[in-house]
């Protein structure tokens, strides 16, 4: 069989662009293709010619303009891979395989509306016109606002740059208090999602109670560098390379000129974590004791220091939980700390060994024993059943 030189042209510091190569890696394993694969680590547009002079085909980020520029005049096959589009006429003229822009911000919008929260607004990025996917993630947000009857509430001026930063996060923190009671907030992306946990924990804004809010890529980084655990939409990064891949196997293998193939995929579907976790509770008492719980969470928590907190008796406590929720103030933070659990044990980058520390547990024998007793089987089965490789 004819090998080929493949290139693929990713940021690979970016989480979704990793996640599209390893599904191209996917459907390298299990396809008889016989590819030599090229990786530029450190792309810029000026290598492109020595690269495409010396590869059979390409696989390229398309999100980014020039590249659409430099590829389009090549006679070697390739496929595109970014954002979809609302106007047809936007999608580049080649085989391009994408992800559903308006569908992400759907299942971000029908979350919150689940939740109750009936003002939405969007976190965005202050440079947008330069990423066209967050262009379309915009008019997305504003569709689904007028479709629902949502008063639209859009933010993005917010530059991350360190020299900015403190003007930034006092202009954030004042954008997020002029928001309406337990808004909802959907960010463009995770990375921007973690700018908006950072303002609520400077400003004293309580996530999820007063501001709910849901990001897009779950991006694990964002989980260490922050106390609320975030909600976030998950692209189908993966079959997206797998489509891809077969795309521009098709092309090599029948060297024949068509029309442009596109394949839309939608998202992988929606990681439910605290910054959602919008409790539905009249007792306000009850509401400042979940969020206390859900702030403390990773600590050795215990109901003394609920009541602590409260300056009220267990009793009093019991039987406000009770009549709220149907439980007591301990079967309540049990059900939290196993939440954070399951979490943490998605998370493969974890070594379980660590997770009793992250978690609140005096040792990794009763966080086994608390896991198994709640769950009917041991947190090694559970990552095994509910992690994929």
């Amino acid at each position: 069989m004819c090998q080929y030189r493949v290139g693929l042209l990713f940021n690979a510091n970016k989480t979704w662009d990793r996640q599209v190569i390893e599904g191209i890696g996917e459907f390298f394993a299990i396809s008889e293709c016989n590819w030599d694969i090229y990786i530029e680590e450190s792309f810029c547009t000026d290598r492109m010619s020595a690269i495409m002079a010396s590869t059979d085909g390409i696989i390229a980020d398309l999100d980014d303009r020039h590249m659409v520029k430099t590829l389009a005049g090549s006679v070697k096959p390739y496929v595109g891979v970014g954002g979809s589009f609302a106007r047809e006429h936007d999608y580049p003229q080649c085989d391009y395989v994408a992800t559903d822009n308006y569908a992400l911000i759907q299942l971000a919008f029908e979350h919150l509306m689940k939740k109750g929260i009936r003002h939405i607004a969007f976190f965005s990025l202050p440079d947008a016109r330069e990423k066209r996917w967050a262009i379309e993630r915009e008019k997305a947000y504003y569709q689904l606002a007028k479709k629902h009857f949502y008063p639209p509430e859009l933010y993005n001026d917010y530059d991350a740059a360190i020299q900015q930063r403190d003007d930034a996060m006092r202009s954030l923190i004042a954008w997020i208090r002029s928001l309406a009671p337990q808004s909802g907030i959907i960010a463009v992306t995770d990375s921007r999602a973690r700018h908006l946990l950072q303002a609520c924990a400077i400003a004293g804004v309580k996530v999820p109670d007063e501001v709910a809010i849901v990001g897009i890529d779950n991006e694990d980084l964002v989980n260490y560098l922050s106390r609320i655990s975030l909600t976030t939409v998950v692209q189908g990064a993966r079959p997206i390379g797998f489509h891809a891949a077969r795309l521009l196997h098709t092309q090599l293998v029948s060297g024949e000129k068509h029309a442009p193939r596109r394949i839309v995929v939608p998202p992988a579907g929606l990681k439910e974590r605290m910054s959602t976790d919008v409790k539905q509770t009249y007792d306000p008492l009850v509401g400042r004791a979940l969020s206390f719980i859900g702030e403390n969470i990773h600590k050795p928590l215990k109901v003394v220091h609920v009541i602590n907190y409260l300056g009220l008796s267990r009793t009093h406590i019991d039987t406000r939980f009770q009549k709220e929720l149907g439980c007591k103030v301990h079967a309540a933070i049990l059900k939290e700390k196993l939440i954070r659990c399951r979490m943490l044990l998605e998370n493969k980058n974890i070594p379980i060994a660590d997770i009793p520390a992250l978690a609140g547990f005096p040792s990794i024998n009763y966080f086994y024993d608390f896991f198994s007793r709640q769950m009917n089987l041991t947190p090694a089965l559970y990552r095994q059943q509910n992690v994929k490789d």
